[in-house]
């Protein structure tokens, strides 16, 4: 009977080990999925007599799942990987406070949506909270709040300011040449200028 409770406490941990990554496998597409992995450790050993030389001579009990861990590394980050201007990721640690009647949780999910009333709000409906911020600075002693952005609103113009251009220039040009390339600049109001930049 004992040899069977051995071969059994490892089909059964084995069982849990399929279990999950079964999970992880279900899961390859879910917003911010974090992989798990199973642990196990050995039952308590028997002793059963002595060798010759007076050591002792011990049978395993058999194995168990010592518990299941998250993998909470980072994943990667893929530019441009969606076209959908309110999803979002994490750089490094760290999580989003979401919130539902009255209840805060963390997710790593940044897969956001607004509200017909302008609320940003998960996939399932919770609220992404954040600390309220006046005329542009965020005020982290208060506590956080729904975040909402204005529905239909929009913000002043702002004039271009700076302008960074990389470019390659031809080697073999004589010394003096000039090179141009047109660059997108904005006015005060808003309307955009083509605006040519020399390159020596």
């Amino acid at each position: 009977m004992g040899n069977f409770s051995i071969a059994l406490s490892g089909l059964q941990a084995d069982s849990t080990a399929l279990n999950t990554i079964g999970n992880n496998l279900a899961n390859l597409n879910t917003t911010a999925y974090k992989g798990q992995t199973t642990a196990f450790e050995d039952l308590f050993y028997q002793q059963v007599g002595q060798s010759g030389s007076g050591d002792a001579i011990q049978v395993g009990a058999g194995t168990k799942v010592s518990g299941t861990s998250t993998d909470f590394s980072e994943g990667t980050l893929l530019p441009d990987a969606t076209a959908i201007p309110t999803d979002m990721a994490l750089d490094g640690t760290g999580f989003f406070v979401v919130e539902q009647n009255g209840v805060q949780s963390l997710t790593r999910a940044g897969n956001f949506q607004v509200s017909q009333n302008g609320d940003l709000i998960t996939q399932d409906g919770q609220s992404v909270m954040g600390y309220p911020a006046v005329n542009g600075v965020i005020n982290q002693n208060a506590s956080a709040q729904p975040i909402t952005i204005p529905v239909g609103a929009t913000e002043g113009a702002q004039a271009t300011q700076n302008i960074s251009v990389e470019a390659n220039l031809n080697s073999g040009a004589a010394v003096g040449t000039q090179f141009t390339t047109p660059v997108q600049v904005y006015d005060s109001l808003g309307q955009s200028h083509q605006a040519t930049n020399p390159l020596k």
